[in-house]
C-alpha cells in the first residue's frame, strides 16, 4: 500500500534512466565510468551477513605481485572470511589487501565500490509540479516532498532474481550493489490516490554494467486542480441601541474609526485569515468555495461597546460569487451634563459654595469636551448659567475645558485646566464654576 503524506493532492510518474560516476551524481546523459581506479589487486573475501556495504577489502589500487589477502568484511551479502588475494593485474610493487567494509545499509554511500561482477543501481524519487509551456512541461525544483512510493525491482538476465519490493522517497532512494545484468522496475500505479495515474508504461528496463553506476529517476507529478474561488466581503458598523425597532439598532447615528479584529476559519477550524476591519473600509477576501466561520474579537472592544454577534457566524462562500456580511458593534452611550455656576470669590483664589445661588450672571462662556487623547469631541459651544447642556458620549474618560481668556473683569475660572470626568453607561454631571469678586459684582 502506498504511504501518503497529508496535503499531497496527486501523483503521476515520469522515469528517466541514466548513468553517472558517483552515487548522487548527475542523473541522465552522463558517460559511465568504472567504479575503481588502477588495477584490480588481490580481492578480499566477501563479508558475513549484514548490510550492503560490507564486502571484504580489495587489494591495493596499485597492482603488483601477489597481494595480501583482504580482511573479511563485517557486512555484505553473505559468505565467510576473506581469501588471500591474488597478485594485481598490473605490474608494480605488491599491493596490500584492503580491510573489509563495515555492515549496514548506508544507501548511496555504500555503493561507492562494488565487488567484481556487480555494479551500482540507484533508483531515485523526485516530485514535480506542472509547468505548461515548458519543455519538459514540469518543474521539479519548485517542490520538495517526503512522500513515499512503492516500487518493485527484478533482475531478469542473465539470472532472474527479486531485488527490491518496498518504498522510496526523495530523501531515501534505493541504492545497492547488484549483480550486473538487465533489470525491470515497476511503480505501483494502482496504489496512487484516486484520479492519479502513472504517465509512463511500466516496467522500465535498466541495464547495470559491472563496475559502473546506473541511475533511474522516478519523477512524480503533483497535479494541482484549479481552485474555484469566491469572495467574502466583511464590513464593520458601529450602532446605537434602538429597542423595539427592526433591526434593534441605529447605525446612521454614529461612526467610529476604532478597528476590530476578525478571525476567519475554514470548515476544519483552520485559520485562513486574521486581521483588523475598520468601519468604512470593507475587507475583501478571495477564498476557495466552501463553508467558513467569522468571529469577532469581542474581548478587546472598548468599554461600553459590545458585539451584536458574540458567537462565530457561519457563512458559505460560493464559487464566482460574493458573500457580503456586516459585523455590528453596539455602543452604549452615556450622558454627560455640563452646567455653569457663578459664585462669590474668596481670598486665595477660591469661592464660597453657599453664595452660588445668590450670584447670577448671564454671561456665556466657551467650552470644549476633550477625549483621553486630548482630541475635541464636542465644541466649542456656549454655556450659560441656568441652561445646562447634555451630550451623548461613548463610555470613557473626558476633560471639560472652559475658555478662561475672555471672561468679564473680576471673574476667574476655578478650574482653569478643566475638569476630568469618566462617562459610563448612564448619566454623568459636572459644573464649571466662575468666581466673581465683590468689586465686579
Amino acid at each position: 500500500m502506498l504511504k501518503r503524506n497529508a496535503g499531497l493532492v496527486a501523483l503521476a510518474a515520469l522515469l528517466l534512466v541514466g548513468t553517472g560516476t558517483a552515487c548522487g551524481g548527475p542523473e541522465a546523459d552522463v558517460e559511465s565510468e568504472p567504479l575503481k581506479e588502477g588495477g584490480w589487486a588481490g580481492h578480499g573475501g566477501t563479508g558475513g551477513t549484514g548490510g550492503i556495504a560490507g564486502n571484504g577489502g580489495n587489494g591495493g589500487f596499485a597492482g603488483g605481485m601477489a597481494g595480501n589477502g583482504g580482511t573479511a568484511g563485517k557486512g555484505g551479502y553473505g559468505g565467510t572470511g576473506g581469501i588471500a588475494g591474488n597478485g594485481g593485474f598490473a605490474g608494480g610493487m605488491a599491493g596490500n589487501g584492503g580491510t573489509g567494509g563495515t555492515g549496514g545499509h548506508d544507501k548511496e554511500k555504500n555503493c561507492e565500490i562494488c565487488p567484481e561482477g556487480k555494479g551500482a543501481l540507484i533508483v531515485k524519487k523526485e516530485f514535480c509540479v506542472p509547468a505548461p509551456g515548458q519543455t519538459p512541461p514540469y518543474d521539479c525544483e519548485a517542490i520538495d516532498s517526503e512522500e513515499e512510493v512503492h516500487i518493485v525491482i527484478k533482475k531478469i538476465a542473465p539470472k532472474k532474481r527479486d531485488i527490491f519490493d518496498g518504498f522510496i522517497s526523495e530523501g531515501d532512494p534505493f541504492a545497492e550493489c547488484v549483480p550486473a545484468g538487465d533489470f525491470l522496475i515497476w511503480e505501483d500505479c494502482e496504489a496512487l490516490p484516486p484520479g492519479v495515474s502513472c504517465l509512463d508504461e511500466f516496467p522500465i528496463e535498466a541495464v547495470v554494467e559491472e563496475g559502473e553506476k546506473t541511475y533511474v529517476t522516478i519523477r512524480n507529478l503533483i497535479e494541482t486542480a484549479p481552485v474555484e474561488l469566491g469572495l467574502l466581503t466583511l464590513r464593520k458598523e458601529y450602532c446605537l441601541p434602538a429597542p423595539g425597532e427592526t433591526p434593534p439598532y441605529d447605525c446612521a447615528a454614529i461612526s467610529s474609526s476604532e478597528p476590530v479584529e476578525v478571525i476567519v476559519r475554514d470548515a476544519g477550524g483552520v485559520i485562513v485569515h486574521q486581521s483588523d476591519v475598520v468601519e468604512g473600509t470593507p475587507l475583501e477576501l478571495p477564498l476557495a468555495a466552501g463553508d467558513y466561520t467569522v468571529e469577532e474579537e469581542c474581548a478587546g472592544l472598548p468599554a461600553g461597546v459590545s458585539c451584536f454577534y458574540p458567537q462565530p457566524i457561519e457563512l458559505t462562500v460560493a464559487a464566482g460569487a460574493n458573500t457580503d456580511f456586516t459585523l455590528i458593534n453596539i455602543v452604549e452611550y452615556g450622558t454627560l451634563t455640563v452646567r455653569k455656576e457663578y459664585c462669590a470669590a474668596t481670598t486665595g483664589g477660591g469661592y464660597d459654595p453657599a453664595s452660588c445661588n445668590a450670584v447670577t450672571n448671564s454671561t456665556p462662556v466657551s467650552v470644549r469636551i476633550l477625549d483621553e487623547n486630548d482630541m475635541v469631541v464636542e465644541g466649542p459651544f456656549e454655556l450659560m448659567e441656568g441652561s445646562p447642556q447634555n451630550f451623548n458620549l461613548p463610555p470613557g474618560d473626558y476633560t471639560v475645558v472652559e475658555d478662561c481668556s475672555d471672561l468679564p473683569s473680576g471673574t476667574t475660572c476655578i478650574y482653569p485646566d478643566g475638569i476630568g470626568v469618566t462617562v459610563g453607561v448612564g448619566n454623568s454631571d459636572i459644573t464649571l464654576i466662575n468666581a466673581v469678586s465683590a468689586a465686579s459684582g
